[in-house]
């Protein structure tokens, strides 16, 4: 169950300092968490390339990069949302838009990274429902929200350290542990 991996509600006598459990995903600008979450892909192991897909203004065909495992024919590719309010309409307009693309043909896990939570029940029941819609088409639906970001980044500190020397893709001020 999620609530397994919620932060810890007690509180815990000094010396022990906790960090940040929620990151600002919505301080970074959309470039920066894009770039972010392709840097995290490009540390999976199992990935051999991974790269943008597309300039800036250029039909993107629904996804913003793409990745290729190792020994596979079919790709990942990920569609990031640092919008606000992003409901079950801007879920199903993002399969929509990717289905409607070329890369559907040679996907099997199409992952959408938000910088919201989709824990509300009805983004829940739109994931669900895209989910099997993909799903019939061999494509595997990942949502990475804050919250799956978060658990990811934790264990890749330095992503999100500022003293990291790459400072244009961190976020601001904040570390986890």
């Amino acid at each position: 169950p999620a609530w397994l991996e919620t932060p810890p509600v007690t509180q815990v006598k000094p010396p022990v300092v906790t960090r940040e459990q929620e990151l600002p995903f919505g301080e970074l600008s959309w470039e920066d968490f894009e770039r972010l979450c392709l840097r995290l892909v490009r540390l999976e192991a199992d990935i051999e390339h991974c790269q943008l897909y597309g300039d800036c203004g250029q039909k993107q065909e629904g996804i913003d990069f793409y990745a290729r495992k190792k020994q596979e024919e079919k790709y990942r590719v990920y569609q990031c949302k640092r919008v606000n309010n992003f409901g079950p309409n801007d879920i199903r307009e993002a399969v929509s838009k990717f289905l409607d693309g070329t890369w559907a043909s040679r996907t099997n896990i199409f992952v959408l990274c938000t910088k919201e939570s989709m824990q509300s029940t009805e983004r829940a029941e739109e994931i669900e429902s895209q989910s099997k819609l993909l799903k019939e088409k061999g494509i595997t639906l990942q949502p990475w929200d804050n919250y799956q970001l978060a658990i990811k980044l934790k264990d890749n500190p330095k992503l999100v350290d500022d003293s990291v020397s790459y400072t244009h893709l961190t976020l601001p001020t904040k570390r986890i542990v």
